[in-house]
């Protein structure tokens, strides 16, 4: 899925330069990029957990402007994910 993923910052760079990415609960089927719950459910989030199909769940996925993708971690069970985007310092 080259053509339907970026990495790091906006621009997909990372911001030392380094491509990388970090997407969480992929549910993106590698053949045609589309979503899949199969796909989905083999996918693991940042605390190793199997992510959660929630399409089907009226009251947690209504669109995909709204609730993101339908592939998402377990946040209840995982917590939600931080990345230090930058450090300087004693600054981050």
């Amino acid at each position: 899925c080259s053509t339907c993923m970026c990495y790091g910052d906006p621009d997909c760079v990372a911001f030392n330069g380094k491509r990388d990415e970090w997407i969480l609960c992929d549910g993106r089927r590698l053949d045609t990029c589309q979503q899949s719950e199969h796909r989905c459910k083999l996918t693991t989030d940042h605390q190793n957990n199997r992510c959660k199909w929630i399409k089907d769940d009226p009251l947690k996925w209504t669109s995909w402007e709204e609730s993101g993708s339908p592939c998402q971690p377990d946040f209840e069970q995982s917590g939600y994910a931080a990345m230090n985007m930058y450090t300087t310092g004693d600054f981050s």
